[in-house]
């Protein structure tokens, strides 16, 4: 039975990894199955990831992420296969990976892809037909749903943190 559901997301410097797109941040968001049935909030937590190409401005206009912030040496900074494999020994049987956008996301994260069960966004699609608009920003302010604010303090929307966070809050609300 699963009771772990992991909300991910990842800040990345463009959209397709086979042409060299690279991961820059990722943050993940557990949400636990306590005893009376109900989903809590488990420890949230992110990491910048060591890049030492150059991010493009398109990409830095959504997240900004700038080259400083995952340069070796950068305070929160880890290399990838290190983060990975926290994520990874984390694991259990019960355990899956949601994402607002699970085909992106699994594409930059294929050590977790087997285990990438929920498109959050595709359950939008099915779950709300009447929404406005299927992005995590919309079905927030539409649902009227929050994280808990201590996981936002000095983040902001496009950040991986703030975005897993937003994307476990709307999971969490039933039609």
């Amino acid at each position: 039975m699963i009771d772990t559901i992991v909300v991910l997301d990842t800040e990345t410097t463009g959209t397709d990894p086979a042409a060299g797109a690279a991961l820059l941040e990722i943050a993940w968001v557990p949400r636990e199955l306590a005893e009376d049935r109900s989903w809590g909030w488990g420890h949230a937590d992110y990491a910048m990831i060591r890049h030492d190409g150059p991010i493009p401005p398109e990409a830095r206009a959504v997240h900004h992420i700038r080259p400083e912030d995952v340069a070796a040496g950068a305070e929160g900074c880890e290399e990838r296969e290190a983060t990975l494999g926290q994520i990874l020994q984390a694991e259990t049987d019960e355990l899956i990976y949601a994402a607002h956008n699970a085909a992106f996301d699994s594409a930059f994260l294929p050590e977790l892809a087997p285990r990438m069960t929920i498109c959050t966004y595709r359950c939008a699609r099915h779950i709300w037909p009447e929404a406005p608009a299927y992005g995590n920003q919309v079905l927030r302010y539409w649902l009227g749903v929050e994280p808990p604010p201590a996981l936002l303090v000095g983040l902001a929307p496009h950040r991986a943190l703030y975005d897993a966070a937003v994307t476990a809050a709307v999971t969490a609300t039933g039609p």
